[in-house]
């Protein structure tokens, strides 16, 4: 497990085409701030992240049976697009989600999420438990490049919960809170 890091804790990092036979791709048992995970893989689950704390994170690209993004995890402000599983949990299997995007996952079961709670996150289908939660497309800059920060028309905007914010800085090392309202996302609008 850990074909990246395991326990321990990162900041401001890059986690790209690591792999773990059986859990966490790139990361387990962990503490990420401001991290990239991309083009991570586990043979069980948890391509991107297994049993980890991730704030203001992109899991991107990463691959497992269950929880292609993450498994097993508590994730705030993040990111979780284009992961991939071959059971269940596209973005995020068994994981609890504050104000994260879950949009363009794969997976039989599941898509974006599966056996998740969400609050104030952007996903579809709309979860049945948690509030806050919505279904209108994150409107990215230019997911297609991978540029994920929010369109100024984006729904994302001002939509998080405060009590999931955790660390002062987006992604970018910009202000978490800009606006009066915390953003959903990795990204906070400038």
């Amino acid at each position: 497990c850990g074909g990246g890091i395991a326990f321990a804790t990162l900041s401001n990092c890059t986690l790209t085409a690591n792999s773990a036979v059986t859990c966490g791709g790139a990361a387990y048992d962990g503490a990420l701030n401001n991290c990239t995970l991309s083009g991570n893989s586990a043979g069980g689950v948890g391509g991107g992240t297994y049993n980890s704390a991730l704030n203001s994170c992109v899991l991107a690209g990463n691959s497992s049976d269950r929880g292609g993004g993450t498994y097993y995890g508590n994730l705030a402000n993040c990111t979780l697009i284009a992961n991939t599983a071959s059971s269940s949990g596209g973005g995020a299997d068994s994981t609890t989600l504050g104000n994260c995007i879950l949009y363009d996952n794969v997976a039989p079961s599941g898509t974006n999420y599966s056996d998740s709670v969400l609050t104030s996150c952007c996903t579809t289908p709309l979860p049945a438990g948690g509030t806050g939660n919505f279904t209108n497309a994150p409107r990215f800059i230019d997911e297609l490049n991978g540029n994920l920060r929010l369109q100024p028309d984006s729904p994302c905007i001002n939509a998080g919960a405060s009590s999931f914010v955790s660390v002062n800085t987006d992604l970018d090392g910009n202000p978490r809170i800009v606006g009066g309202t915390v953003d959903v996302g990795a990204y906070e609008y400038q």
